[in-house]
């Protein structure tokens, strides 16, 4: 634990970065103000010895980055609005009659029969599309025509039992 004496010579020499680097990440003057007194109540309590001030002046800045991202990743922080922005948000939203509640429209509505519709007949023009292209494809193959195929017109076989990338046919020596 650090002396007062400590405390307030650090505070005097660092408090402008803490407090800069708090802004930076918080953007938010009363969670700079909580970040700071945090970084210098762990400071008081902490027993590291510093070796010069340029040492003691980057763990203030490890400290500091550290606690803002813990209050940047808190639970309060990530589920929570300010004040000001939930009332405007309240202000906007049109007040509802305070009668009976309406009654839902009935279903399946007029819409989504006519979008069921319209997806079907997509549906079917797509296929349809896609069956006369492989019906073309095919017919002008060699196959369909009756022509003898070459042997390089495709890959040969792997002989049964053989490993993936030995072929069937010896291999071509050189020379």
């Amino acid at each position: 634990m650090r002396s007062e004496e400590e405390v307030i010579r650090a505070m005097d020499c660092h408090a402008d970065t803490v407090k800069r680097l708090c802004m930076l990440h918080l953007k938010n003057a009363a969670d700079t103000e909580d970040i700071f007194q945090t970084v210098f109540l762990k400071y008081a309590l902490s027993s590291v010895v510093f070796e010069s001030q340029a040492h003691e002046r980057a763990w203030l800045i490890r400290v500091t980055l550290n606690a803002c991202r813990d209050l940047i990743k808190s639970f309060f922080r990530s589920h929570s609005a300010p004040l000001d922005e939930a009332r405007q948000l309240a202000a906007e939203v049109p007040s509802e009659p305070r009668g009976a509640p309406q009654r839902p429209p009935a279903w399946p509505c007029p819409q989504y029969a006519i979008k069921k519709k319209v997806l079907h007949v997509q549906h079917l023009l797509f296929y349809d599309l896609k069956t006369r292209r492989n019906l073309q494809i095919r017919a002008s193959s060699p196959a369909a025509s009756g022509a003898p195929q070459r042997y390089g017109d495709s890959p040969p076989r792997r002989a049964p039992g053989t490993p993936r990338g030995r072929w069937a046919y010896p291999r071509r020596c050189s020379g």
